[in-house]
């Protein structure tokens, strides 16, 4: 899998919190996802990559207890990416 980890700006235009988190788990439709983000998800898959972490999805950010749990992981999941 590939981590991916980005600055935001000055706008969150495709984040996971809690009023949308379980729609997340069930997709996020192509059309909302950001250009960039369907850039980066494109040249995963040509490098046949199938699996991507990308954390202002995967971490709800309006939930403290959600962060703490994820933010423990960071370290461990950019480095095992940083590997390969």
């Amino acid at each position: 899998y590939v981590a991916l980890s980005h600055c935001w700006g000055s706008s969150q235009i495709c984040v996971t919190n809690r009023s949308n988190s379980e729609l997340r788990k069930a997709g996020i439709p192509w059309e909302m996802i950001p250009k960039t983000f369907q850039d980066a998800i494109q040249l995963f898959l040509q490098l046949d990559i199938r699996y991507n972490w990308i954390d202002s999805l995967r971490i709800i950010q309006d939930d403290i207890e959600d962060w703490n749990i994820e933010f423990a992981k960071m370290a461990d999941i950019y480095q095992l990416t940083s590997l390969v």
